[in-house]
Formats: C-alpha cells, sequence, structure tokens
C-alpha cells in the first residue's frame, strides 16, 4: 500500500505483487499465519494487515473478511490470474477452494487525493483512459458535488480511482500513482495522472 502523510493514515494506492523480497515476503506471510492461529481462525475469508518494521511484521488489523479496496474482486483476479471471490464462497459452502495462480502481472489501484470545495468541471477523463494500461477511471464525485474533509480534517476527499495493469512488476506503481491533486484552486478536476 501506499499511504498518506502523518499525522493521518488513508490508503492512498494498492499494488501487487508487492515490490519486496521473497523473504520478507515469506517473513509476512508466517506473521499473518501465526496471527490467524493466534486467535483460533481455522477456515474461511480473512484480511489481515501487517506492517514491516526494522523489527520484523507487526500486525496491524485482522478480520473474518475478505480486503477491501476491490482487492478480491479485481486486484488479484488481474495480477494473478485466480478468482479468489469463487473461493471465498466455495470455502463458506464447505467446499475446497480449487483456484490457483495462473501468472504474475503488476496491478495498482490509486484514489486520487483532492482539496475540500465544489467540483465546477471534471476534465482530462478521455486523456487519462487512453493512457497505456489504464482499465479503468472511476469518480465518485460529479460536478456540483461538495467536497468535504475527511479523515479528522486531513484536507484529503476520495474524489477519482485508476487501475493501471503494468506490463513488468515494476512498472504499474510507478506509472499509475498520481502526479498531481486532483481538484485543483478553481475546483475543476485535472492533472489525474502527470
Amino acid at each position: 500500500k501506499e499511504v498518506s502523510p502523518l499525522p493521518y493514515r488513508f490508503d492512498l494506492g494498492i499494488f501487487m505483487p508487492p515490490l519486496e523480497s521473497d523473504a520478507l515476503c515469506a517473513e509476512i506471510e508466517r506473521c499473518a499465519s501465526d496471527a490467524l492461529r493466534a486467535i483460533g481462525f481455522t477456515n474461511g475469508t480473512s484480511h489481515v494487515e501487517i506492517i514491516a518494521t526494522a523489527d520484523g511484521p507487526r500486525v496491524v488489523e485482522i478480520a473474518g473478511r475478505p480486503g477491501g479496496g476491490r482487492i478480491p474482486s479485481d486486484l488479484i483476479p488481474l495480477a494473478y490470474g485466480q478468482d479468489f471471490l469463487a473461493d471465498s464462497i466455495r470455502i463458506s459452502l464447505g467446499e475446497a477452494p480449487i483456484e490457483e495462480r495462473q501468472h504474475t502481472r503488476g496491478v495498482a489501484l490509486y484514489w486520487f487525493p483532492a482539496a475540500p470545495g465544489v467540483v465546477r468541471e471534471i476534465a482530462g477523463v478521455a486523456d487519462a483512459q487512453a493512457l497505456g494500461g489504464v482499465r479503468e477511471v472511476v469518480f465518485q464525485t460529479k460536478p456540483g458535488d461538495t467536497l468535504a474533509l475527511v479523515g479528522f480534517g486531513s484536507g484529503l476527499t476520495w474524489a477519482a480511482t485508476i487501475f493501471d495493469l503494468g506490463t513488468t512488476l515494476t512498472e504499474t506503481p510507478k506509472r499509475a500513482e498520481p502526479k498531481e491533486t486532483v481538484i485543483g484552486g478553481d475546483g475543476v478536476v485535472e492533472g489525474l495522472i502527470a
């Protein structure tokens, strides 16, 4: 994940696969397994958030549900070719999961931060959609909407979402990351991708 600056933390982006060493990924997987075992979680879909610190992985959250942010429905199928939700349903019906990884591709989902204010116009969507690898641009706002402060006064508001499917594992996060604030001072949605 990519997160907002302190003092508040928001998810600004999610990308996969993780651009970390195999050793760190294995350590994180062990931490997640140990955490689930410690709470007695034995069967089903789980969402475990872990932060890699200088002292090793640390559990932030455990939930008996799939992750959010379109991870199970879009990112996992695009990145790995697996139908995560189908396996989740199979498990809930008492069946065994059958999905297997088909490939590994770079995928990113970014939420674009925006300053509060009234949206007067949405521009640049066709340009963003025309960029190589862009799969989807979604606005959760429209002209006339008032964007308010969120996150305890952080000054960020979610205005748009973009998927980017990279051809290499390192290309996607760099190419999909927003370079400018979406809502400018004049209230125009612009600068989706620099």
